[in-house]
């Protein structure tokens, strides 16, 4: 695990390098685990709650969503998530159940893929739980630290 970490830090990028294969086969991409805890207890359109199920708890690869931003002196690394890169499929279940996360609870473990046997067992990176997300109620944090600033002339990422 601690190898794959090292690898992946290397690169500095979610993006694959020159030659490296793609998806269920790649080694040292970053993938997210997401589970709704208390899906039972939500009301979901009948048309969606098969997909919802289907796939609450599966792995997403990261590949190409996002960006990674490392300090120069390596104390710290930040990595941006793009949900406007995701599938339409995908980005219309969220947009549609954007109301819908405020009732949830959801559990989120990122893990750095590895496929090879000395690479196993995956470990998690890190983890979180998100209780009553509220996305219409959120708002930029202004951080003088922070080397980038907010596209605030952009699209709404969940409108796309």
């Amino acid at each position: 695990a601690v190898r794959l970490l090292r690898r992946f830090v290397e690169r500095g990028s979610l993006e694959l390098g020159r030659g490296e294969r793609g998806g269920a086969y790649s080694s040292c991409t970053l993938k997210c685990i997401g589970w709704v805890e208390n899906l039972d207890e939500v009301e979901l359109p009948r048309i969606l709650r098969p997909s919802v199920e289907r796939y609450n708890g599966k792995p997403v690869l990261l590949t190409g969503f996002g960006r990674m931003h490392m300090d120069p002196k390596g104390e710290w690394m930040e990595i941006d998530i793009d949900v406007r890169k995701f599938s339409w499929p995908t980005r219309s279940i969220v947009c549609r159940l954007r109301e819908k996360l405020r009732e949830v609870t959801v559990h989120m473990a990122w893990v750095i893929q590895g496929t090879e046997d000395d690479e196993l067992p995956e470990v998690v990176l890190a983890s979180m739980r998100v209780h009553n997300a509220d996305l219409d109620r959120g708002f930029w944090v202004e951080d003088p630290r922070a080397s980038c600033s907010p596209d605030l002339d952009g699209p709404d990422p969940l409108q796309i």
